[in-house]
């Protein structure tokens, strides 16, 4: 004859665990770290325009197999190329946790209400749009050092001068940057694929 258990007392054992740490999660989530990337910028349009100028001679004149005059120029590339590197800028990028995004749309919304357009969606003013990049690069931005290896850590005025004067390319290379680091979560995906498959028996 098989001996009848209460299904409470089956329940109870089923159910006492031993006890777990604990810890919290305020504290876990404090402090930890946001990637970073370096991009080094020139602020020298001419001569930018100067080396890109250059390349397509050097490959017209590679094709045609005049090494002489090839060598002569690419020489004189080089020299270019190493006189801009001595006088780039490195501007260091971080991440920012989501709560800074809220913040700085927030403030935008707080200053410029947005307007319907003919559907009926909401739309900014392109100083509001200006004032979001301006926001969005002050909290990214960590560093920019000169070349004497004096550092800064510029403010809002800093950038709106940056984004002024700097040529198109620096921009550009600084956003791509943000952009690479605002993307970092692909990482995580990759992590968590890599776990599923530990996991499995």
């Amino acid at each position: 004859m098989v001996e009848k258990v209460e299904k409470s007392e089956v329940v109870e054992e089923a159910v006492v665990k031993p006890d777990a740490k604990t810890f919290d999660l305020g504290e876990f989530l404090t402090g930890r770290g946001y990637p970073e990337k370096t991009v080094p910028i020139f602020l020298d349009e001419e001569a930018g325009f100067t080396i890109a100028e250059t390349n397509k001679t050097l490959q017209t004149l590679s094709n045609l197999g005049k090494a002489d005059e090839y060598d002569a120029l690419e020489l004189k590339q080089n020299e270019l190329i190493a006189s801009l590197n001595e006088r780039r800028l490195s501007v260091t990028v971080r991440g920012i946790p989501r709560k800074v995004k809220r913040d700085i749309y927030a403030t935008i919304q707080a200053k410029h209400k947005p307007s319907k357009d003919a559907f009926g969606r909401e739309e900014f003013s392109q100083e509001a749009s200006e004032l979001t990049d301006v926001l969005m690069w002050t909290a990214h931005i960590v560093t920019i050092v000169s070349p004497d290896g004096s550092a800064m850590t510029p403010g809002e005025d800093d950038i709106v001068a940056l984004r002024d004067l700097a040529p198109m390319a620096d921009l550009k290379a600084i956003q791509n940057a943000i952009d690479e680091i605002e993307e970092a979560g692909e990482g995580f995906e990759i992590a968590a694929r890599s776990v599923d498959f530990l996991s499995k028996p």
